[in-house]
């Protein structure tokens, strides 16, 4: 009996370490100043921005009653309503601006893990995404990039790295009312610890798709654009975790999977 109980004990201990979702503050509830202007991304702890991008933090900390509060609130705000996947906050970014001359616009979020991965360990990666009520477009580029080192160049406004979990071509998500899951499965190199999200295809590589009931569509409004809110990012040993094997049937033969099932 007691060897039976000793198994269970640690199987459970097991089960407790593969629980772990390594990437800090995942949903952005964690917080050192409330938003009250865009492009604070750094307020929202352990989070940054990697390139002269500026993503922006959405946040309900601030009483509906204070008249800023409205611009960066949660889920009614500057550029839409959309209520946090999970708790109460959420980061948004550019992943396509067509129509912006000088250079390929992007916004990126980029974080250090909470422990370097493992080589040769699968790990299970997933994020949900938005589409902005005020976008008049929507794409299909973005991805979640690992790497040993930030990538963090401030010269530029687009990062020309290789993400190793990308949103599959010709998956627009255009989704507004409701969150989209991007997720795939990653075997570490060896001391990844860094996560950066966003487009990081030129304009040339980046497909957009124009979807109705946007904002303002004059020349030169930043509503001619593809504008994501993100939230819940998972990276962790165990499936479950980061909701892939909830209610979606597993592909290990694919880099990608998709939630809902069909997409629109």
């Amino acid at each position: 009996m007691k060897h039976l109980v000793l198994s269970l004990f640690i199987l459970l201990a097991m089960r407790g370490v593969a629980q772990v979702n390594l990437v800090p503050n995942p949903s952005f509830e964690v917080y050192d100043t409330c938003p009250q202007d865009p492009s604070r991304i750094q307020y929202a702890t352990s989070w940054f921005q990697p390139s002269n991008g500026t993503p922006d933090y959405y946040n309900s900390c601030f009483d509906s009653l204070q008249p800023w509060s409205s611009v960066m609130d949660v889920p009614q705000n500057s550029v839409g309503f959309q209520n946090a996947k999970t708790g109460f906050a959420y980061a948004g970014l550019f992943t396509a601006f067509p129509f912006f001359t000088f250079s390929p616009f992007r916004e990126y979020v980029e974080t250090k893990l909470s422990s370097p991965l493992v080589p040769g360990q699968k790990y299970f990666v997933s994020f949900w995404l938005s589409l902005s009520d005020s976008s008049n477009y929507s794409s299909d580029d973005i991805g979640l990039c690992f790497s040993n080192d930030s990538i963090l160049n401030d010269t530029t406004y687009i990062l020309y790295a290789t993400p190793q979990i990308e949103n599959p071509n010709g998956n627009f998500i255009t989704d507004k009312s409701g969150w989209t899951m991007i997720s795939g499965e990653y075997i570490a190199v060896g001391g990844e610890e860094f996560i950066a999200i966003g487009n990081f295809k030129d304009n040339t590589n980046t497909d957009t798709l124009h979807v109705t009931g946007g904002g303002d569509a004059s020349a030169g409004s930043e509503n001619n654009a593809a504008y994501y809110y993100i939230d819940d990012i998972c990276i962790s040993t165990d499936s479950l975790l980061c909701g892939i094997g909830t209610g979606i049937k597993e592909n290990y033969e694919s880099a990608f999977q998709i939630y809902p099932n069909p997409v629109r």
